[in-house]
């Protein structure tokens, strides 16, 4: 299935507050349930897989939080990329890692590097990441080339936006599952997702399986899409 697929991981907190858990549990289970899905969709043939794990946003939580999925990013880092490296997966980031600790972002690095070659399926993961800031930086850096005299600004167009983006390199996503039950995108790629399928999953993430993607994969597939065009149903 040559589609590439979005997922904001929505609902970890809620999960663990109504079990009377700590909350680090919760991103403990939304762990588990993201390598199922990385799994499941290596199965499934998906052309991309992207995952909004931490947005700019978060970055104002507390600071116990913040440390707490600091350290389960480490952790993620550090045990699975080297199954993914195996599993001829291809991963990348997008978002500002200056967020982060060295450590943290030397791993980042090392396992873009490892991994760079892979064609099975591409895992994007999306931290410190917020759409708005992304076509912020895409503004920057026309407006500089612009002033450098290396676009006209009537070459400006869709393309030189796009090419210009933190998220350059992400695919638009065909469709966007957000668990959890919320109903917003909560400024999550708003470019790539200009013509997305929206599927709405009550399901919290930590809860989130191999039947609840094939439930959203279902729905996408009898969807008609007409980005903005008339209709071809009869």
């Amino acid at each position: 299935m040559k589609l590439n697929l979005g997922i904001i991981m929505d609902g970890n907190r809620r999960w663990a507050l109504q079990r009377g858990l700590p909350i680090v549990e919760g991103y403990r289970k939304g762990i588990q349930a993201l390598k199922k899905t990385v799994k499941h969709s290596i199965a499934l043939n998906i052309n991309s897989l992207t995952i909004f794990a931490f947005s700019a946003e978060n970055a104002g939580r507390p600071k116990s939080e913040i440390l707490t999925l600091s350290s389960l990013l480490e952790w993620y880092l550090m045990t699975e990329i080297t199954e993914l490296n195996l599993q001829n997966i291809k991963f990348r980031t997008l978002g500002d890692l200056s967020f982060y600790s060295k450590r943290i972002q030397n791993l980042l690095i090392s396992a873009e590097k490892l991994t760079e070659f892979n064609n099975k399926m591409i895992l994007n993961l999306a931290i410190n990441y917020g759409g708005r800031q992304d076509i912020i930086h895409a503004v920057k850096n026309i407006t500089k080339k612009v002033i450098n005299n290396k676009i006209n600004i009537d070459q400006i167009d869709q393309h030189v936006i796009n090419s210009n983006l933190m998220s350059k390199n992400i695919s638009d996503i065909d469709l966007l599952i957000r668990t959890g039950g919320e109903k917003r995108l909560s400024n999550f790629l708003l470019w790539q997702t200009s013509y997305s399928e929206l599927y709405l999953c009550k399901v919290p993430w930590p809860d989130f399986n191999e039947t609840e993607l094939e439930y959203a994969l279902k729905e996408y597939n009898n969807r008609n899409r007409r980005f903005g065009k008339a209709s071809t149903a009869q």
